[in-house]
């Protein structure tokens, strides 16, 4: 599958990544730069947990890794909410809730508001729509309970407990678009530090 092979090439650009935000700025470390190697590392396991839950159709393994993936990129761009963001990225670092810290507009931020906020950049509707449906496999659901029925007749319905659960070659698809898509959009935003620290430089390191 070509969204598998392009899934672990995206992978790969995250080491690189990381060489570079480290060298901008004379090789300043900041807050934000740990917060960025915290979830770069994360993004880099659940990528791996995920196609090894893909090639076993494991669709339930699957959407949690999803929405943890973008629980890691919502966390990012929260930093861009702020008008401190490194005092956020100290403050996530010191494992404080996340609603503790507010936005530009004072408002607490917490997932959900930051995926609103994020999908109202245009290519990037698709956040919240994930969010909501990755919500519905993270957290027990119908989805769950209706996932073990099968053969429902007028009077009778048979539960089956499986170890391998079927997809569709559509599902699949979906799936992997997800995760290249929350990918892609990590590493646009941690170029964009990037280039931030570089712009910061004023004079030569003495």
């Amino acid at each position: 599958m070509k969204q598998a092979k392009t899934l672990v090439e995206l992978q790969q650009l995250f080491q690189p990544m990381l060489l570079e935000i480290a060298k901008a700025e004379r090789g300043n470390l900041y807050p934000l730069d740990m917060m960025v190697w915290g979830i770069a590392q994360r993004s880099v396991s659940f990528i791996n947990a995920f196609v090894q839950l893909m090639k076993t159709d494991n669709h339930i393994g699957a959407s949690c890794i999803i929405r943890a993936h973008l629980d890691s990129l919502l966390t990012f761009y929260g930093a861009y909410m702020t008008s401190t963001p490194h005092e956020y990225a100290t403050h996530i670092m010191e494992a404080k809730p996340l609603k503790k810290f507010h936005d530009r507009n004072g408002k607490p931020l917490h997932y959900h508001h930051i995926a609103e906020t994020l999908s109202t950049i245009d290519g990037k509707e698709w956040v919240i729509n994930v969010y909501k449906t990755a919500s519905k496999h993270i957290h027990f659901s119908h989805k769950h309970i209706f996932g073990t029925i099968s053969n429902v007749s007028e009077d009778t319905a048979t539960f089956v407990l499986k170890d391998k659960l079927e997809m569709t070659e559509e599902e699949k698809i979906e799936y992997f678009e997800c995760m290249i898509a929350i990918t892609e959009e990590l590493l646009h935003f941690m170029g964009g530090w990037c280039k931030t620290k570089e712009l910061a430089i004023v004079s030569p390191k003495k």
